[in-house]
């Protein structure tokens, strides 16, 4: 069954082609009748026309239209054609007149037919070509999106793994501090115990949050902004501008999470100021009835238009990488029943805004459901 949208791309075509024949036509019928060529040049268009972009490119439909108008003009010379409607225009009525007159009929109609022949011939080849190269690119992002969400699984998997395993170094660790703080009258080291068992704990939590993705909690937006200050993987801290405007609520989520979500957006930011002279990546926070804004500025490369849609997808990447950074973003955002919004012009800025709902509210909504 054809749904709604598809309905309407097979009549608008339709519609609009024979009105525009019936207009001309009553502006000179003898010129552009709504004959038999008429007839066939509106079928193709409107059967080509039916054809989802995933099937066959616009560039190839152009090219087999063409072939396909070139084969109905063809047969309007024709003239054992012309009691059906073809040729019946000026120019090809006039040159099978003349072909008549000068014993030229057969032979035009021969040639004539096989040349159609041939061009209809050629654009189905050209239609059969464009299905099996979209196919077969289709099929190629099949088997690359399918590799990376079993690579993004099984390495999610040994990374679990490796995180669980790292509490039991941790707990030897706090207990042979804890020993060490109490055996231990000198002041400095018990200080250095204590910072060692913040350092522990932290760890800990971090490992929590990690292992345990459901995990939520009441953290400020300052702590946030200071983790991420901290933890920031690669560019120039000279060129990072950390800016929170008014007073900033708390929020409820995975904390680690929420970090490395707005981490990987900095350093996407970062490679794209790489090659400009004067390049700034800015970190914007904001609060407003909707939410809590972070919003990642730079002065970068850009994005195109064409892929500004495709770049929360796994394996789109305009670097050589897997591509699944953006879309870890996405995922994590969404599983904070937040979103994700990006604006870009090419050569000159990016701006990519996470938006988190304020932390009562959320606190809330999962206190009802316990």
């Amino acid at each position: 069954m054809f749904s709604k949208n598809r309905w309407l791309a097979l009549l608008i075509p339709l519609v609009m082609l024979t009105s525009i024949y019936w207009i001309m036509g009553l502006y000179a019928p003898t010129k552009y009748p709504m004959a038999g060529s008429a007839i066939m040049l509106i079928a193709g268009v409107t059967g080509l026309n039916q054809l989802y972009k995933s099937i066959i490119g616009v560039g190839a439909k152009t090219f087999i239209l063409i072939q396909y108008f070139l084969a109905v003009e063809w047969l309007g010379l024709v003239s054992w054609l012309t009691p059906y409607g073809f040729g019946l225009e000026s120019l090809s009525y006039r040159i099978k007149q003349l072909a008549d007159v000068y014993s030229f009929e057969y032979g035009l109609n021969v040639f004539s037919l096989l040349l159609s022949f041939f061009l209809l011939f050629t654009s189905g080849i050209s239609f059969v070509l464009a299905r099996i190269k979209n196919v077969t690119a289709l099929e190629r992002m099949h088997a690359q999106h399918v590799k990376l969400k079993m690579a993004e699984a099984r390495s999610g998997q040994e990374v679990l793994f490796l995180v669980h395993d790292l509490k039991t170094p941790l707990t030897s660790i706090q207990g042979l501090n804890s020993l060490i703080n109490m055996r231990v009258d000198d002041e400095k080291i018990r200080t250095y115990s204590q910072k060692i068992e913040q350092s522990i704990a932290s760890m800990s939590e971090m490992i929590s949050d990690i292992l345990f993705e459901d995990i939520r909690k009441m953290v400020s937006v300052q702590e946030i902004l200071d983790t991420v200050a901290s933890e920031r993987l690669s560019g120039s801290p000279d060129l990072l501008t950390i800016q929170a405007v008014g007073p900033m609520p708390y929020i409820y989520v995975n904390k680690t999470r929420i970090v490395r979500a707005l981490i990987n957006l900095l350093n996407n930011a970062f490679d794209a100021i790489a090659e400009t002279s004067i390049g700034s990546v800015r970190l914007l926070v904001t609060s407003t009835a909707g939410g809590v804004h972070f919003s990642v500025i730079d002065n970068g490369t850009g994005i195109s238009e064409e892929h500004l849609h495709s770049v929360w997808n796994i394996g789109f990447s305009t670097k050589d990488s897997a591509g699944a950074g953006l879309a870890f973003v996405r995922q994590v955002v969404e599983a904070h029943q937040g979103r994700v919004e990006v604006r870009s012009k090419k050569g000159e800025f990016t701006i990519v805004t996470v938006v988190l709902p304020k932390g009562e509210e959320r606190y809330a909504e999962a206190a009802n459901r316990r």
